[in-house]
């Protein structure tokens, strides 16, 4: 690609890189990759607008060319990238046989059921649970909920295929998820693999800007380091009921204002 690209397949990559890249921090995080000077744009405002501007001025320095192969390397499967590239797309994966439909998550009995076509798709997820397995019941009964709310998720338990490297594995689902919610716990700050991927998202979004890291407590656990500052969901020691209010709230982004006046602190 360079400067005279066309306006159709400029246009095409402002909507592809505004829907990968959500926040301001992944696109300071791009831009500085692909060698742009940070300095000329103006990163304020949603998505969409951002990237008009990143996208227009990468035109300018004739940089089109080194945002599209950036971006690439966070998402080497994305078919826009791929065409504005001139690489050619992979090919379809065989066709598996459905999967039998999963019993309701451990630890509340009485998790809703499945919606309808639970299957991942491809290309980006909205979420990549990370987990130890002593909490693997708590991160199922998460997926669940978030995904029965119009979220997708990627967690080992359902999507890492027997056969295949669990380290890859684990890189792909972080590259195609917008968002690492992290179940906190004692294991999961002993946990060798769990560093590494709540790590992956801090380095995205370190000031905490767009939300990329979620950590939700499910046991009894000071957060360490880095992670100490961070907000996390509180859904040890809840009821179910609260803890869905809870984790739906933070992953839209929600303020804490409860439904009911506060009773009065005075006489």
């Amino acid at each position: 690609m360079n400067g005279d690209r066309d306006r159709e397949d400029l246009a095409r990559l402002r909507d592809t890189l505004s829907n990968l890249y959500r926040g301001r921090a992944d696109a300071e995080r791009v831009v500085s990759d692909a060698g742009l000077d940070l300095d000329r744009l103006d990163l304020d405002g949603g998505a969409k607008n951002r990237w008009h501007r990143i996208v227009d001025e990468a035109d300018k320095q004739k940089r089109v060319g080194a945002l599209v192969s950036v971006a690439l390397n966070d998402y080497p499967h994305d078919e826009v990238l791929l065409a504005l590239a001139g690489r050619p797309a992979p090919a379809p994966a065989p066709a598996l046989a459905p999967v039998a439909a999963r019993a309701a998550p451990a630890p509340f009995p009485a998790a809703p059921a499945a919606p309808e076509g639970a299957a991942v798709p491809k290309g980006p997820v909205d979420f990549f649970v990370s987990y130890t397995q002593a909490d693997r019941a708590w991160a199922e009964w998460i997926a669940w909920v978030l995904e029965e709310a119009g979220w997708t998720c990627i967690l080992q338990a359902w999507d890492f295929a027997p056969g295949r490297s669990f380290v890859q594995a684990m890189h792909d689902a972080l590259i195609r998820a917008r968002r690492v919610l992290a179940v906190l716990s004692p294991d999961y700050f002993r946990s060798g693999f769990a560093t590494p991927e709540w790590q992956h998202a801090f380095a995205r979004d370190p000031r905490g800007e767009a939300g990329t890291l979620l950590p939700v407590r499910v046991r009894e656990v000071d957060p360490p380091g880095l992670t100490a500052p961070i907000v996390y969901v509180d859904a040890f020691g809840k009821d179910e009921a609260t803890a869905i209010t809870l984790l739906l709230s933070a992953a839209r982004g929600e303020r804490g204002k409860p439904a009911a006046r506060p009773d009065f602190p005075g006489r």
